[in-house]
């Protein structure tokens, strides 16, 4: 167990552990992912539960709409007490356009905000690959959420670039 409390620099830390004296691919990589979402400024991980996404067989091509499954991906995570979610190298394309019609108005700005966009639970970490995007597909819309973590804890978003340009 490692603590950290008001500590002003960053910190790197790497954990390692055996299981009956050998590691199995799957539990290094895990152990790489917790250790590049431990490098950033000092976060609080869940990391009972790790997700790397492509081996969901979510690709991050650039044109693909893998909405659905990131939000399944994020849904089992939160259901299951949270943990890291890691998405490697690649642009992952999401709808985060709102239902709600209104929301081509800008006086929907005064509105409260829609469960839109990933919906992110408490305990979850989204690390993303420094050459990994999240892209909103374009749209008409003059307000949404790429990621919504209304009513969530401990949330991480690390890493990586969110792309939220309407209309590119």
């Amino acid at each position: 167990q490692i603590t950290v409390s008001e500590q002003t620099q960053p910190i790197n830390v790497t954990i390692t552990y055996t299981k009956n004296s050998q590691q199995t691919p799957s539990d290094q990589d895990n152990q790489a992912i917790i250790a590049e979402a431990q490098s950033y400024h000092p976060v609080n991980l869940v990391t009972k539960n790790v997700v790397n996404v492509a081996k969901q067989g979510i690709i991050g091509d650039g044109k693909t709409d893998v909405t659905n499954q990131l939000q399944n991906v994020l849904n089992n995570v939160a259901k299951n007490g949270g943990g890291i979610v890691y998405l490697p190298k690649g642009n992952y394309f999401i709808r985060a356009t709102a239902s709600d019609p209104s929301w081509t108005n800008p006086q929907s700005l005064l509105t409260p905000a829609k469960l839109e966009g990933l919906q992110v639970g408490s305990n979850t970490t989204i690390l993303l690959d420094k050459d990994a995007t999240l892209s909103v597909i374009p749209n008409n819309f003059w307000n949404y959420l790429v990621l919504n973590v209304q009513g969530a804890d401990n949330v991480n978003i690390l890493g990586g670039t969110l792309n939220g340009d309407r209309l590119s």
